[in-house]
């Protein structure tokens, strides 16, 4: 658009006065605000809705420059655009406040164009403009109501995904974690921990921290008592903040080679209005805010419940296994208790059977032992010959096999019934004697025992214990039938005796260790099983016990084990 003026008169021609009326008609009409200004800015029309505006006479607007009624902060950018629209000549637009006459500022959308003489200096100034104050309040309220929109659905999205959290893992570790880190990156810190207060109530135990990427030299094992800003969280149950943490009093508590720290917020955990823990963020770029705080706390409330609903997993998760421990251990004791009713019918009738099949066998066995002797005796009167020392031997091969009989009826009666021990001070040395000058041990196996320095005499029925030490050596002496070392030993330890009968012989199987003292169950080819069976009843009648230790190919260990009263 070319403004050119061609005369260098001031004077205003009557085309010209027409095309202003026409200028100030169209404006009245438009509803928008027109001005004519001389090249400093003053108006020198008269314009209805311009002085409307302004609140003053024309006389009064008329040499009010625009240095007075724009905004100071909007004149230097409207001069710029006035010099760029000079020297390009043409037509431009710019935003700024005008003064009203009540004083207030109004924004304005000036249009305008510079009318040029022909040697490039301005003649005047015309255009429009348009009061955009409240379409530009509305845009700012909208803008500010959007971001506040886009706030709250950040602060929603970062609250559901903590949310998500607490039902997504069981270790609370992992749901901290994961609160921590949507609460940071929506509040915009860059470091910061979570941490639980210890059982004495007394230090800060950390979880875990981030420091942001920070040098942190502090030596992880060092105690974080509760103390500083924290303890203000941890005592009143709110958020703390500190925007100056350099210069405020809480820095004297940080250690030596800790994140640098701008600022700082502690948010609680609060479990039945009692603090347990706190996260602590720091290094946010502007300072915590109000509305930082309230979010602090709301994700501190979802690691509380992530806290007790990882409490209340473990506890049921404890109390699961404990059912479940229970359950198995009272399954084992129904076994058990059946096991033991079906033994103790079992043994109830093994032992009236022995007791009938001893006292039916002895008598008889009673007789043939007096024949032999008889027989024996009479074979020394007649004359030495084959059939004579045939018969010798026979008659010494059916007294072994007597003796062995008279075992197993020893034993059947024994195990049916065993009366109340006769309890006395007994030589456990001379019953050891006793035992072994009664066995028929082998020229292949070496025998040996020892009692410890100063070995009292012990409180004990000597028949039961003879009778125990004999099926012990008996049986060692069978499981060495290559021959082999039998030790028996007596020590006293912490008021118990403990008596050893130990082998080298072939050893028990583990399987074989389990039915061990169970009646008729026997190892051997020959026997009839009641032989370790008797001894653990009257081991148990003499208030003790029995162990065995046992290696296939090594030997085996009887312990014995009584109380000295």
């Amino acid at each position: 658009m070319d403004t050119t003026i061609k005369n260098g008169s001031n004077k205003q021609t009557s085309s010209e006065s027409e095309s202003l009326e026409r200028y100030r008609s169209f404006v009245e009409v438009s509803g928008e605000l027109g001005w004519v200004a001389n090249a400093d800015g003053e108006v020198v029309e008269d314009i209805p809705s311009w002085r409307k505006f302004t609140g003053q006479t024309y006389e009064e607007v008329k040499g009010w420059g625009w240095s007075n009624a724009v905004h100071p902060d909007d004149l230097e950018h409207t001069k710029q655009v006035w010099n760029q629209a000079i020297k390009t000549k043409s037509t431009y637009e710019v935003e700024y406040r005008v003064r009203r006459y009540d004083g207030i500022y109004r924004l304005f959308e000036v249009r305008g164009v510079p009318m040029l003489r022909e040697n490039g200096s301005v003649l005047e100034w015309v255009g429009t403009c348009v009061d955009i104050t409240e379409s530009r309040n509305m845009e700012q309220e909208l803008t500010i109501s959007l971001e506040k929109s886009r706030r709250r659905e950040s602060e929603i999205s970062a609250l559901l995904k903590s949310s998500r959290a607490v039902l997504q893992n069981k270790e609370f570790q992992d749901s901290a974690r994961a609160i921590f880190d949507a609460c940071k990156e929506l509040l915009g810190a860059t470091a910061g921990y979570v941490a639980l207060l210890s059982d004495d109530g007394k230090e800060n135990e950390v979880l875990f921290l981030d420091s942001g990427m920070l040098p942190c030299t502090v030596d992880p094992s060092l105690p974080m008592p509760i103390r500083g800003l924290r303890a203000t969280a941890y005592n009143s149950g709110m958020v703390a903040i500190e925007n100056n943490f350099k210069q405020s009093e809480w820095k004297k508590f940080m250690p030596k080679g800790h994140v640098h720290l701008k600022n700082v917020l502690f948010a609680p955990l609060v479990i039945d209005q009692r603090t347990v823990g706190v996260m602590g963020l720091a290094n946010k770029t502007e300072d915590f805010t109000k509305r930082d705080a309230e979010m602090a706390m709301a994700f501190g409330e979802i690691a509380s419940v992530a806290l007790a609903n990882s409490q209340m997993l473990e506890m049921l998760e404890e109390n699961e296994r404990e059912l479940k421990a229970h359950s198995e251990h009272l399954e084992m004791l129904v076994e058990e208790r059946t096991k033991k009713l079906r033994d103790s019918e079992r043994l109830a009738a093994i032992g009236e059977t022995a007791g009938m099949v001893g006292h039916d066998i002895r008598n008889p066995l009673q007789s043939i032992i007096g024949e032999l002797y008889l027989a024996r005796t009479n074979l020394t009167s007649l004359p030495d010959s084959p059939a004579i020392e045939d018969v010798k031997e026979s008659i010494g091969y059916i007294e072994d096999q007597l003796i062995y009989v008279n075992k197993i009826v020893q034993d059947l009666q024994d195990y049916a019934k065993i009366s109340k021990p006769q309890m006395q001070e007994t030589d456990l040395e001379k019953t050891v004697q006793d035992v072994l000058s009664s066995m028929n041990v082998p020229d292949t196996i070496t025998v040996s025992y020892s009692l410890e320095a100063g070995f009292p005499k012990i409180n004990t029925d000597p028949l039961y214990l003879k009778r125990i030490l004999t099926n012990l050596t008996s049986n060692a002496i069978q499981a060495m039938p290559n021959g082999g070392k039998l030790d028996i030993t007596g020590t006293c330890k912490s008021k118990k005796v403990f008596i050893t009968v130990a082998d080298t012989g072939e050893g028990i199987s583990e399987d074989a260790k389990e039915k061990l003292f169970k009646p008729l169950f026997t190892t051997k080819s020959k026997g009839q099983g009641f032989g370790l069976a008797v001894v653990k009843k009257l081991t148990e009648a003499l208030n003790g016990k029995v162990t065995v230790e046992s290696k296939l190919g090594k030997g085996t260990r009887f312990t014995l084990e009584f109380p000295m009263t």
